[in-house]
């Protein structure tokens, strides 16, 4: 049976993920193509996904303004979290060059704002420093999974220094925002692969998530801002796992 579920879901979240993607491409000839439009196609997406996969996301924390810019720094547990995070906050994602790669997955990721990154390259990495730091300046939010790869443990793992030094550099507040599955299973980790985990994850009748925001945190010096974001989503973690029963 949860085969079975799986499967149909699966299908679903392909040709939902399909139709709107074409949609993109068709209405664009006429409307255009920007980073608004992308915008508000995912938006529409994960709405339509998170009823699909019937995926029950609790928030909790205050959602950022609309003077907000800056960094969405978040944990990392799995390929759906941003999904569950953006469904109502606008921002650009830095991903895995990876992922870009994926069926439909990578194509409909670069259609609605995405900046790819091979954290083995030197000059990727570099490049992608400039290109979020463009981003914000264009008055885009920019969301980075600092980790750089997804995990169970609640804490977080070591995160890499650049989005901090950036932040501090150049006074951009940073939004630390903890992410927590009710079951351990949810999250994707080692050598699984997308099609195994997805028939896992939703192959199940309901998959509970939790989404903690915090408070903008704007601190000129890398180290400090980096410990305290870091310290705020640790806590945040505990809370959710406490709020969804988190169950091993």
């Amino acid at each position: 049976m949860r085969f079975i579920l799986g499967f149909i879901r699966f299908i679903g979240f392909a040709l939902v993920s399909v139709l709107m993607i074409t949609y993109f491409l068709l209405t664009g000839i006429v409307l255009g193509y920007s980073t608004e439009r992308g915008f508000r196609l995912r938006a529409r997406f994960i709405c339509i996904m998170l009823v699909v996969l019937n995926v029950r996301v609790r928030y909790f924390g205050n959602l950022p303004g609309k003077d907000f810019t800056g960094f969405i720094v978040a944990n990392h547990r799995s390929y759906f979290d941003p999904m569950a995070i953006l469904r109502d906050i606008d921002a650009v994602t830095v991903a895995k060059s990876q992922v870009s790669g994926w069926p439909i997955v990578g194509f409909g990721a670069k259609l609605v704002g995405v900046i790819w990154v091979n954290r083995a390259d030197k000059d990727s990495r570099r490049a992608t420093r400039d290109k979020m730091v463009e981003q914000i300046k264009a008055g885009y939010n920019v969301m980075i999974f600092p980790e750089g790869t997804s995990h169970t443990a609640e804490q977080m793992l070591e995160v890499r220094n650049a989005t901090f030094v950036i932040a501090a550099e150049n006074n951009i507040p940073i939004l630390p925002v903890a992410i927590e599955y009710h079951l351990k299973s949810d999250a994707w980790v080692g050598d699984d692969t997308f099609i195994r985990h997805f028939f896992e994850c939703f192959g199940k009748w309901e998959t509970q998530v939790g989404v903690c925001i915090g408070e903008p945190v704007v601190i000129q010096d890398a180290e400090a801002l980096k410990n305290e974001v870091v310290g705020m989503i640790n806590e945040h973690v505990k809370f959710l796992r406490g709020e969804l029963d988190y169950r091993e």
